[in-house]
């Protein structure tokens, strides 16, 4: 649509511009300025309603996707990473400590053999 009342607004100019010697001789300069201010004037409606709603759809981007979404995805990754942690303490609790502390002794074991 912005493109195509530029495209008028071009083409009644370019018409002032070639029949110029014409509109002067017969005294057409009011009715020409009349026809180039009303294309410039839908023109210029057009473009401010089109910066108007881009406007609010960038506050609603704005509070929707970045405040709103962002909100919710950061407290889903913190639920699941409380999930993941209770589970984490869970399996601690059901394994035998003495495997968690015979781990941690062969390694120390295989660390003092390297060092021989």
């Amino acid at each position: 649509m912005s493109a195509h009342l530029l495209g008028a607004l071009h083409h009644t100019h370019s018409r002032l511009v070639e029949f110029a010697e014409e509109i002067a001789f017969y005294g057409g300069e009011e009715t020409e300025k009349m026809l180039v201010e009303r294309e410039y004037a839908g023109l210029v409606m057009h473009e401010n309603r089109v910066l108007v709603r881009r406007w609010w759809h960038g506050c609603v981007e704005e509070g929707i996707v970045k405040w709103l979404w962002g909100s919710f995805g950061a407290s889903s990754v913190h639920d699941t990473h409380g999930l993941f942690a209770h589970a984490v303490g869970l399996a601690r609790h059901l394994c035998n400590s003495c495997f968690f502390q015979s781990s941690r002794d062969s390694q120390h074991r295989f660390r003092e053999s390297d060092r021989r």
